[in-house]
């Protein structure tokens, strides 16, 4: 972000996709938050071994917008 710019609570979207291209934010996004200049993404469920997209999007208080896509490789750590 640019000095003096913020994140505004209600200007951020965050989806999850799987490989294919199907949205399943529905049922893999538990919640999320944000403060000036961080956005929060509590992440449930998948499948192990799969790889999901996370996407974000912001819009700032100067008018800026930011996207960015972030691989999640789920594992199962404990049976």
């Amino acid at each position: 972000l640019l000095t003096g710019d913020t994140i505004p609570s209600a200007s951020y979207e965050a989806k999850i996709f799987d490989a294919a291209g199907h949205d399943l934010s529905a049922t893999m996004i538990a919640g999320s938050s944000n403060t000036d200049t961080i956005v929060y993404v509590w992440i449930q469920a998948g499948t192990s071994g799969m790889v999901y997209f996370l996407r974000i999007r912001i819009t700032t208080t100067f008018g800026e917008i930011i996207e960015d896509d972030l691989a999640i490789l789920i594992r199962e750590v404990f049976k």
